[in-house]
């Protein structure tokens, strides 16, 4: 659990958040961009062969990972450039289990993507870039409430 922290906290977010800050010199971008391609490297390795993040149920860390996966699409992914958003989609395992939580019930349809928006606008500085213009999930389409007679 504590090592699905750091991976998220620090390998992913603290890491993203870096590489997309304005006046980062290139060396700098792409350390941190490093950073994060290792982090879901990591996970997609892990997802390739259980359900969750740390075996067949989920826990804690399914949240933390859900949540940062989250962040990395609505706010961090608008000022990356296109190439590096096409290579964070490229980890199809992540992607797909993202997208299986947020059509859980105890995730999807708690999810405030406006209210994620207004609080990025609200104290974001930084230009977007490129990577803004290439959604990596459509959330709001996986989120709905599914009725008892949808198929999962």
């Amino acid at each position: 659990m504590e090592t699905v922290a750091r991976l998220c906290e620090h390998d992913i977010d603290d890491a993203a958040q870096r590489a997309g800050q304005p006046g980062t010199d290139d060396v700098a971008r792409d350390s941190a961009l490093e950073t994060v391609f290792s982090a879901l490297d990591a996970l997609e390795r892990r997802l390739a062969t259980r359900a969750h993040v740390l075996g067949d149920e989920l826990t804690a860390a399914d949240v933390q990972v859900w949540v940062t996966l989250v962040w990395l699409d609505t706010v961090h992914r608008h000022h990356l450039d296109a190439s590096a958003v096409h290579r964070i989609t490229d980890h199809p395992h992540v992607w797909a289990y993202a997208r299986r939580l947020a059509a859980h019930p105890a995730f999807g349809p708690h999810l405030d993507l406006d209210g994620i928006a207004r609080r990025h606008h609200a104290h974001c500085r930084g230009l977007e870039a490129a990577g803004a213009a290439v959604q990596i999930l459509d959330w709001a389409a996986h989120t709905r409430l599914r009725t008892p007679a949808e198929p999962n």
